[in-house]
């Protein structure tokens, strides 16, 4: 188990390692060994594997690495050694987190307006929502995932009876044939839940539209009291 050969951009990422020559056990040490040992075995048995993990340098740095381990084989097929290929994904994982982060903060933002708000795609379907929007419609849980069609939502609001009496299948095909026109659009209507909902449907610069819905029930009831 030595290390045969090293390239320029291997020996440019792993500064602290001993150069070529060594032991796979001397240049990454008990510690790491052990962790890699399975991986490194597995490709010398003729398998191909790959692992992700975290390598700490002697001057304190830390890297995430991806190292994939391949079967080097003579002409007959037989294994005669073993390639390993690092990559280092540490930019990559640090921006990951960073979009994580990111991401978490605008659904925190989202699911605190008070509106409900919903994004479909140029193909109609479920792309983003906050929490709001399913408690002012009064959608299950199963409607509120990504890539739910806006013809579903449709169909379960008129079987439910949203829509007023009349054949479900015409009241959604009316509503998808408006849909389609991608023309801002707004309404009242009362929901399942009897409250009074102002929708609200503006089209997106790519395709799709988003929706807003707003609980304008005492506002309607103030309007009617004068």
């Amino acid at each position: 188990e030595r290390i045969l050969y090293t390239n320029r951009a291997y020996r440019t990422a792993m500064p602290d390692q001993v150069p070529a020559g060594s032991s796979v056990r001397e240049v990454l040490g008990e510690q790491r060994y052990a962790a890699v040992a399975p991986h490194f075995h597995r490709a010398l048995s003729g398998e191909e594997t790959e692992v992700t993990r975290e390598v700490e340098h002697n001057d304190g740095s830390t890297t995430v690495r991806t190292v994939r381990y391949l079967p080097d084989r003579d002409a007959a097929g037989a294994v005669i050694g073993v390639f390993a290929l690092v990559e280092d994904i540490t930019r990559q994982k640090l921006a990951a987190k960073e979009l994580a982060a990111k991401t978490e903060l605008l659904r925190t933002t989202f699911d605190s307006i008070d509106e409900g708000i919903s994004i479909f795609d140029r193909h109609l379907r479920l792309v983003g929502w906050n929490r709001r929007y399913g408690e002012l419609l009064g959608l299950p849980e199963r409607l509120l995932r990504e890539g739910t069609s806006f013809e579903d939502i449709l169909r379960f609001n008129a079987q439910r009876g949203d829509y007023g009496p009349g054949d479900v299948e015409e009241q959604v095909r009316s509503r998808m044939d408006f849909t389609t026109h991608y023309q801002p659009h707004d309404l009242e209507r009362p929901s399942a839940k009897g409250l009074i909902l102002e929708i609200r449907r503006s089209p997106l610069p790519g395709g799709g539209f988003a929706i807003t819905a707003a609980d304008i029930t005492e506002r309607k009831r103030a309007e009617a009291a004068l």
